[in-house]
């Protein structure tokens, strides 16, 4: 069976799974998430479960003497690595916040916490905290994981509360979803009228932000959901996903109105293609490939996928995505499409690009000097222009909100039959603003209303490979997007010190006085609402040299061309 330390680093992997450097890390622990990462053993499930099998490790390594030993497991905090060593047991106080029901959100039970968490730990007798952690001890723990996230580039999540809440805040923050707002979700989708099973990420959310304060959902839920509350504005992306993966597990499941566990892990069986845009240098001739994208269930399974008589390998080509795959028509872009995946090491059936009426294609988050435009699933970025690809049916609805002053575009292209693009598409009203426009095509709406009233964009510098970062001597600067007239920023360095701070305007370029190589939080605060950013300044001799690139990609002129060399034959 898995060790303490197997464990440990299974649970680091599949908690940054995906994410590309400057996001918020959640620590988020279920039942669901626990069968999954144990995948990465490849071992025979355990009679009793993985679940009961992480919690045995947990409490064989964590407690002694019907305590909580911290230095058996946390001293010293790092391995040779460098890695954290404590994280089965941060990820044991998770799960048991995740566990906690609506009744905590009434402050009906103040020390229930605590009764979940010494169930967990194996300690039923036991009431409020637990020997062991009655100095803060676990506070420490958590600090030090936001430490050595913020020193890989990432933007911790967990933070304390007030009073006796303190430590207890640390674990509760991390759960997006608990199991209550799981249920409820999925009751919602299958008794609420006018869920279909074909929306995409972006589409979900705004339809289920809409309903956020209806009585059907839980009361968390409705917290975390508030345009306003401290978790919605700092993790937006995570809750989405929390959202989006309970969506698609219940799009798969049989019409069920209740959402079970089951006794194995339940898989999910397909993968969502999204477009990616190529344009010809020369030609300029336009063209779609299906882009799937990468689940945490899939991306350590070997897949392939046969299309026309094609058999392609999917290939991970950065965290979240594969690269883009065969060419689309007009037809399979109105219709939609599904084909059959096939693998050896996962349960993963089919490939599915909806049928939809309109793409929203944004440029590449990491490296928008590219050019490279797909549907990323990121929403309308206020201050960039961006690409809709739309059928001729929505072309009234987008006139009506040209004509209402709420976007505008600058040209417009037919790539196929009935099918457009828009060019230098940008939103020119704030949220409010929409929300008492009438289209006949409501998801069109619900999809370009910004969430926000201003955003950041960096501007300039030189990048490292693949975005992870930007070389010292050419640092970006930062140019703010806004309906209102100013907003706050504030630079800290590793060690949390404000080394910047200034009250800025919209479209003025912003000359940060970077230190040196590090990562660097930016905030940015406005009107009650803020954001963070993370950017890695490294110096050269952190960017590794990359292999030459032999594969051939064009026979021209009697020339072999691969990737950045050029051959005579």
């Amino acid at each position: 069976m898995p060790t303490y330390l197997d464990w440990n680093d299974v649970l680091i992997k599949y908690t940054l799974q995906g994410l590309s450097l400057g996001s918020h890390v959640f620590l988020s622990i279920d039942e669901e998430a626990i069968e999954i990462i144990a995948l990465l053993f490849n071992e025979p499930r355990p009679p009793h479960g993985w679940v009961e099998e992480f919690k045995r490790v947990v409490r064989n390594r964590c407690i002694y003497n019907e305590e909580v030993n911290v230095p058996r497991f946390a001293q010293p905090l790092r391995d040779t690595r460098k890695y954290p060593r404590y994280v089965p047991f941060l990820a044991a106080m998770v799960f048991a916040a995740y566990l906690m029901g609506e009744d905590e959100d009434k402050n009906i039970y103040s020390n229930d916490y605590f009764t979940h968490l010494n169930s967990v730990l194996g300690l039923e007798g036991k009431r409020g905290r637990v020997g062991g952690l009655t100095r803060g001890e676990d506070g420490k723990l958590w600090e030090d994981w936001a430490s050595w996230l913020r020193t890989s580039g990432y933007l911790p999540t967990a933070y304390p509360g007030e009073g006796p809440e303190k430590y207890k805040q640390y674990p509760k923050s991390q759960t997006l979803l608990r199991k209550a707002d799981k249920d409820n979700l999925w009751r919602h989708f299958s008794t609420t009228h006018g869920w279909r099973k074909d929306y995409d990420e972006v589409l979900l959310m705004q339809k289920i932000r809409r309903e956020a304060q209806s009585q059907s959902l839980t009361t968390h839920l409705q917290k975390i959901l508030d345009p306003k509350s401290e978790m919605w504005l700092r993790s937006y992306e995570a809750i989405s996903n929390s959202c989006y993966e309970v969506y698609e597990d219940w799009r798969e499941s049989d019409g069920s109105e209740t959402r079970l566990f089951a006794s194995e892990p339940r898989i999910r069986t397909s993968l969502d293609g999204k477009i990616y845009r190529t344009a010809d240098f020369f030609s300029g001739v336009v063209g779609y490939q299906i882009f799937p994208r990468q689940t945490r269930q899939s991306a350590f399974a070997e897949l392939h996928v046969t299309h026309n008589g094609e058999n392609y390998m999917l290939t991970e080509a950065r965290p979240g995505w594969y690269s883009p795959l065969w060419m689309l028509d007009g037809r399979q872009l109105t219709d939609g499409l599904k084909v059959p995946i096939t693998s050896q090491n996962s349960a993963i059936k089919s490939l599915f690009l909806p049928a939809r009426d309109f793409w929203v294609l944004t440029l590449d988050p990491d490296t928008p000097e590219s050019g490279i435009y797909a549907s990323w699933d990121k929403g309308i970025q206020l201050g960039t222009e961006f690409i809709l690809l739309a059928r001729q049916t929505v072309q009234d609805d987008l006139a009506t909100l040209r004509d209402e002053g709420l976007l505008t575009w600058q040209s417009v292209v037919n790539v196929f039959d009935s099918w457009y693009e828009y060019h230098g598409v940008t939103v020119q009203s704030e949220p409010q603003a929409w929300t008492s426009i009438h289209l006949n095509n409501d998801a069109l709406r619900l999809t370009l209303q910004p969430r926000t009233t201003f955003s950041i964009n960096f501007i300039g510098g030189l990048r490292a490979p693949r975005g992870y970062g930007w070389l010292v001597g050419y640092e970006p600067k930062l140019s703010l997007a806004s309906f209102l007239p100013d907003a706050i920023l504030t630079v800290f360095d590793e060690t949390e010190e404000a080394i910047y701070t200034a009250t800025i305007e919209p479209g003025l370029l912003i000359d940060i006085p970077w230190k040196q190589a590090g990562n660097y939080r930016l905030v940015i605060e406005q009107s009650g609402q803020s954001d963070e950013r993370i950017v890695r300044i490294l110096n050269w001799s952190d960017v590794p040299p990359r292999s030459m690139d032999f594969r051939q990609i064009a026979d021209e002129f009697n020339l072999l061309v691969y990737g950045v060399m050029v051959r005579d034959k």
